[in-house]
């Protein structure tokens, strides 16, 4: 059994807000990233990290991708995602760890994470990039969105030397320091996008010896 890493547990979010949606802020960046993703789906299987209630994923269905799994540390996420994505036949959502090895489907040929690389702290950031960079098949893509930078709203809540919030249960790296994860992980970045403040889209593929 995988050790439980709570800090990245949305569950109380879900149940305090009751709704399958709390997570679609930022309209955006959503935007933005449907945008990308709309480009790269046709025909691809995609895998979804941290995929909440796999709207992204019926977006990534409807856009012709060939086959989508998504998974979750949140039950109620997933309960939610089954009742989205269900009727699509190549639709397979679970509940399981990003930093499990267990949950990645190797040979995916596109991988997403969107708002979750600012959930991991630590070591944990380079060993799931290790676990992302692993499942994606050559030439494969890799797509994450992430909060870049200490907002105003949110400075008085994050302490300045660590860039950890007083929940401990949020990284806010700059820009560069993301870029430079992605590259010491082995990925090669294609394209990046602000599409408003604060906020950073990837689109990387993996270097595949």
């Amino acid at each position: 059994m995988f050790f439980r890493r709570k800090y990245y547990d949305a569950e109380p979010v879900y149940l305090r807000e009751n709704t399958p949606n709390w997570y679609q802020q930022l309209p955006t960046t959503n935007e933005a990233i449907q945008e990308i993703l709309g480009e790269l789906a046709p025909g691809k299987s995609a895998l979804e990290v941290g995929c909440g209630g796999a709207w992204l994923g019926r977006f990534l269905l409807q856009q012709g991708a060939r086959a989508y799994t998504g998974f979750d540390y949140s039950e109620t996420a997933i309960a939610y995602a089954r009742k989205r994505v269900g009727k699509f036949s190549a639709a397979r959502v679970f509940v399981g760890d990003a930093l499990d090895p267990a949950s990645y489907a190797k040979g995916s040929e596109l991988l997403v994470a969107h708002q979750f690389a600012q959930c991991l702290i630590g070591e944990d950031r380079m060993r799931w990039l290790h676990f992302a960079r692993e499942a994606i098949a050559p030439g494969g893509a890799f797509v994450m969105s992430t909060m870049v930078g200490v907002p105003p709203g949110l400075a008085q809540v994050v302490d300045p030397i660590s860039r950890v919030n007083r929940f401990r249960n949020r990284f806010f790296a700059s820009r560069d320091e993301v870029r430079k994860e992605l590259e010491a992980a082995g990925f090669r970045i294609e394209r990046e996008c602000a599409p408003e403040k604060h906020m950073m889209i990837f689109l990387a593929r993996p270097e595949h010896a």
